[in-house]
């Protein structure tokens, strides 16, 4: 190659950052730090953000963790990371699992856990989908609690990083052998089929539950955005 004046060129590889936060939105207290181990089903729910790379572009999946069950109760693909995707994956969580609770929420920053013992919390990093108003607004009428990873620190929410590996693992085999051709493949390599041992997963196919009915306003204005 030197001889023939030739020089090689490397192919950089891109990462795909899917934490992105913003300075001037509010920030939720890390209400983990101080809480007892989730003690019932529907009592504390981790979200997170992943992409999955397709020969038709970056899919972006959201998913909620029950954090008693470590299953997987709602999550959301589509092709941009904006704050619809976040809210259809908690939406779904919330419509499959119990969140009601006698205590109304708030998700001020200054609300510390013994205030929210009776709520249920929603714990994420600190990305711009999930401090968006939509998002925290959802969670409020919900009456969910928010709460946040301390900055640059993917231990604190490290039952959605073990999740993730373990779907890259067993359903894309680390791409090992490619990356899915369509979007639409990429989704049915995380579901089992029908005919399956013990039938399809449901928590990991985009199954769609009856929406709670203290949410329908929320969602009536939201409708469009959201394209559920």
């Amino acid at each position: 190659m030197k001889s023939r004046e030739l020089q090689p060129v490397q192919k950089r590889r891109v990462r795909v950052r899917t934490t992105r936060s913003n300075p001037l939105w509010p920030v939720a207290p890390h209400l983990l730090l101080q809480a007892p181990p989730a003690r019932r089903p529907g009592e504390r729910f981790h979200s997170d953000i992943t992409y999955i790379a397709t020969d038709q572009g970056v899919l972006y999946v959201a998913a909620t963790i029950d954090a008693y069950s470590r299953k997987c109760v709602g999550w959301s693909a589509a092709d941009n990371m904006e704050s619809p995707l976040v809210v259809r994956a908690a939406w779904r969580a919330f419509a499959d699992t119990d969140t009601n609770t006698d205590t109304n929420t708030d998700t001020n920053a200054n609300d510390s856990v013994e205030n929210h013992t009776n709520a249920p919390i929603h714990h994420s990093d600190r990305g711009s989908q999930y401090a968006s108003e939509m998002f925290r607004d959802f969670l409020r009428m919900n009456g969910v609690t928010q709460s946040m990873s301390r900055k640059a620190n993917c231990y604190d929410n490290a039952l959605m990083e073990s999740f993730w590996a373990t779907l890259k693992t067993e359903c894309f085999d680390n791409f090992r052998n490619g990356v899915p051709t369509t979007h639409q493949e990429a989704r049915q390599r995380t579901r089992r089929p029908d005919n399956a041992p013990g039938g399809p997963t449901k928590n990991l196919s985009l199954h769609r539950s009856v929406l709670q009915s203290k949410t329908t306003a929320f969602f009536a204005r939201l409708l469009f955005a959201l394209r559920v």
